[in-house]
């Protein structure tokens, strides 16, 4: 039997509109998905090497205006750590801070780089307080008390990790701890407020020190 001709006509009708929408959607048209976008380029935006410390909470990506680490030394290193004193300032985000450990000028290459533009390795320690009782610290007591109030020290834990800040790269990482290359432990210079416990402070040398041949030697 004959499709009459009315019907037809419909028939082709949706056949058209239908090829039009395949048209539509069809591989390179400008609507078409063309997968994840590119990540937002970030700036090397920051005043000073000091303040590389959010660098550490935002490395993924990196930073391109840094230097690339390719070919021989020296490759410039900012060490930076997010330090505490005491069980109340690991607990208080608004009191933890980032705090350039290298930030020495003697001529050696482990020094702290003249600005951000010229770091091309950044060194972040990630602490947490240790378990281990290891001594006890005896402080001056507040003004008008003649005795001294002792504390327990206890050890502390740094992860040292390095990028290469051009790209976010991870190079290195060590997981260090306060007594490292120390016989004796090290007290807090000061502490203040209230508080249980006292954590050990790792000499700032003693956390750089074992990446020393990723700034002196050839890039790996």
């Amino acid at each position: 039997m004959s499709v009459p001709p009315r019907v037809w006509s419909a028939t082709l009708l949706s056949a058209v509109v239908i090829a039009a929408l395949v048209a539509c959607s069809a591989p390179g048209d400008d609507d078409l998905d063309d997968g994840p976008s590119e990540p937002t380029r970030k700036a090397l935006s920051f005043a000073a090497v000091e303040d590389l410390g959010p660098a550490c909470e935002d490395i993924e990506g990196g930073y391109p205006d840094a230097p690339e680490y390719v070919g021989d030394g020296p490759h410039p290193m900012a060490v930076l750590v997010n330090e505490f004193d005491t069980d109340v300032q690991f607990n208080d985000p608004d009191y933890r801070e980032w705090k350039l450990m290298n930030n020495v000028s003697t001529g050696d290459p482990l020094d702290k780089p003249d600005s951000p533009s010229e770091v091309t390795l950044l060194a972040c320690g990630f602490t947490r307080p240790g378990d281990d009782l290891i001594d006890k610290c005896s402080y001056k007591a507040p003004l008008g008390l003649t005795a001294s109030i002792e504390y327990p020290l206890y050890n502390k834990h740094y992860t040292m990790v390095v990028y290469e800040l051009h790209t976010g790269r991870e190079v290195a990482r060590a997981e260090l701890d306060a007594r490292f290359r120390q016989s004796t432990p090290t007290c807090p210079f000061t502490v203040e407020g209230n508080f249980e416990k006292i954590y050990a402070r790792s000499l700032n040398l003693h956390l750089y020190e074992p990446f020393r041949d990723l700034v002196t030697e050839p890039a790996t």
